[in-house]
């Protein structure tokens, strides 16, 4: 494990960003407060222990609510905002199209979650897709459906696009 230290040529040149913080800024707010250094590395751990719990909690949460290509956004809704999105994430990541870069931006997964709160919208996004809300459901659709096709959930009969959802008997 003794690996020699090398220094890339790179590290001195402030036309990166992450040299300018090392170079410029860190030495700058150290000269305000020689703990400045220290402390912003506790709060960085400090997030990374909440994100690490917000992000399990997400996923059991995905677990009730996914139903494959759409979620119960009724049972979402009740959630926390920050649990909400990782959701919303987590249910692109495995139900979105296998695009180069599969993650939505802040703007795409802060819609989808407004759409949690209306009873009929849509919503665009990547690889033309789009999330359409209707009823209590969230669905992922994509542009290319042409077909009708029945589908039976408990609830009431939702017919959105190409696709047809009924009540059916437990």
């Amino acid at each position: 494990d003794n690996i020699p230290w090398r220094e890339d040529a790179s590290n001195l040149e402030t036309g990166y960003l992450r040299n300018r913080i090392r170079l410029e800024l860190l030495p700058m707010m150290n000269r305000f407060s020689d703990t400045a250094t220290g402390k912003i590395c506790r709060a960085a751990e400090l997030i990374a222990l909440d994100n690490e719990t917000l992000n399990d909690r997400a996923a059991r949460k995905f677990s009730d609510v996914s139903r494959g290509w759409f979620i119960d956004a009724d049972e979402l809704q009740t959630e926390p905002e920050a649990i909400r999105t990782r959701v919303l994430r987590l249910w692109w990541r495995e139900q979105g199209p296998a695009l180069k870069e599969r993650s939505l931006n802040a703007g795409q997964t802060e819609a989808m979650d407004r759409l949690l709160f209306l009873t009929a919208g849509r919503v665009n996004l990547p690889g033309d897709r789009y999330a359409v809300r209707s009823g209590r459901y969230l669905f992922l659709q994509g542009k290319q459906a042409t077909s009708q096709e029945q589908v039976r959930i408990s609830g009431k009969e939702t017919v959105f696009g190409a696709f047809r959802l009924t009540e059916s008997p437990s």
